[in-house]
């Protein structure tokens, strides 16, 4: 359980400063954790330190912020446009009926920046697939 314990801790270090496809890694490093740890489950009772498994997720926030300044050069357009899309889009991980308005933003900022921008309603479902997966064995621990 303790290699668990450490490799899901390994799992949010590989996002912890990173971009969104290093927070996207972690998120599939976690979700193979988690299915180990559940197949720890159901082979034998964990004892109290043990069902401590880490933190409950990733700062989906942060490595959205880093992988939308790398944009911030392309031209001045674009950075206008990024100024508005950049928190809005760091609002949507947190709050999801905010999509359609992120999605009109992306679709009418200037070409290529709105090529390149990560799909947000993928992300979303990234992030709440892996909170899903939390739940799902943080229901398993208790």
């Amino acid at each position: 359980m303790r290699v668990l314990a450490t490799g899901l801790r390994f799992s949010q270090d590989v996002a912890s400063g990173g971009t969104l496809f290093a927070t996207v890694a972690a998120k599939d490093l976690i979700a193979a954790h988690l299915r180990a740890v559940a197949f720890v489950l159901h082979m034998a009772e964990l004892s109290g330190p043990q069902r401590l498994v880490g933190p409950d997720g990733l700062d989906w926030q942060s490595a959205m912020r880093r992988e939308l300044e790398v944009f911030r050069g392309l031209d001045s357009q674009a950075s206008a446009s990024l100024a508005r899309i950049i928190p809005t889009y760091i609002t949507v991980l947190n709050n999801p009926s905010m999509l359609p308005t992120l999605q009109r933003m992306i679709a009418s900022a200037p070409r290529p920046l709105s090529d390149i921008i990560p799909s947000p309603k993928r992300v979303l479902e990234e992030k709440q697939d892996l909170t899903a997966r939390l739940i799902q064995i943080g229901s398993l621990l208790h």
